[in-house]
């Protein structure tokens, strides 16, 4: 039996309102400037937005800075291009803790993901690497990946291993942080993924709300959401799981008008 392909008004319905939705929720941090956002890769986009509403970054003292998740259209100082190259399973590695040094596999699924050999001066840290090489590349204003971090979520979401989109999202709360030279430890408490789904199911109600021509409003959620004391490392476990009850509770009152109102088959 033949697969049957999305209708493309369909399709068209849901890349503009999932892009309108991005634009929306990439501005909760108007400090941070999320640079290469691809919305052609459906799922990836939405652990961006998860990893803005990650604990850490809810309660960071941000700065204006650029997280460049594709390379950049113009050089960057201190930066140094080698060549571009197709994955072949390359390895990629990074510390999120002293007790969690994440490792994986560049895929090659779907036509694999590029990524950038290049070098940088002293004044970028490295923060992971790909084959040896800089991987993810920070420093004051700026975070320079060598490959597009959603692109990578998107093939290993088949493989059903919540660890990879931990580690990834994870990857990219670093990108974050450094580029406001904040070097975080990340703990492992499953609590801080609740924040990551809230983001991303943010992200979806929003596009839902936009298919049907009703408006969401995301700053609302990020208000909700920064109410979270700093640091979250030193509340309570018990204080934490209420706390992201809560986010959860205000999310579903307020989608659930959207679903009295109509529904949208994509």
């Amino acid at each position: 039996m033949k697969e049957e392909r999305l209708p493309k008004p369909e399709l068209d319905l849901y890349l503009k309102s999932l892009r309108d939705s991005l634009v929306e929720h990439a501005r909760l941090h108007p400090q941070i400037q999320l640079f290469g956002l691809p919305v052609e890769e459906w799922a990836g986009p939405g652990y961006a937005i998860g990893a803005l509403f990650d604990p850490y970054v809810l309660t960071a003292p941000l700065k204006p800075s650029t997280v460049y998740l594709e390379w950049p259209d113009t050089e960057l100082p201190g930066i140094s291009w080698i060549e571009k190259r197709v994955s072949q399973k390359e390895k990629i590695s990074f510390q999120a803790s002293a007790r969690r040094s994440p490792e994986f596999l560049l895929p090659m699924l779907w036509g694999g993901v590029e990524y950038h050999r290049f070098e940088a001066t002293s004044d970028w840290q490295i923060q992971a690497t790909v084959a040896e090489c800089p991987a993810l590349a920070v420093r004051a204003g700026a975070a320079l990946f060598a490959f597009n971090p959603l692109k990578v979520i998107h093939r290993y979401l088949n493989m059903a291993d919540p660890k990879t989109t931990r580690d990834l999202t994870d990857l990219l709360v670093k990108a974050v942080l450094g580029a406001s030279g904040i070097d975080q430890e990340l703990d492992d408490d499953d609590l801080r993924r609740d924040f990551h789904a809230l983001g991303v199911s943010s992200l979806l109600l929003g596009q839902m709300h936009k298919a049907a021509g009703q408006s969401w409003d995301a700053e609302k959620m990020r208000r909700i959401c920064e109410r979270l004391p700093s640091p979250m490392c030193r509340e309570t476990a018990i204080g934490r799981g209420k706390f992201s009850a809560a986010c959860f509770c205000a999310l579903r009152i307020r989608a659930s008008g959207w679903c009295r109102f109509r529904s949208i088959s994509w």
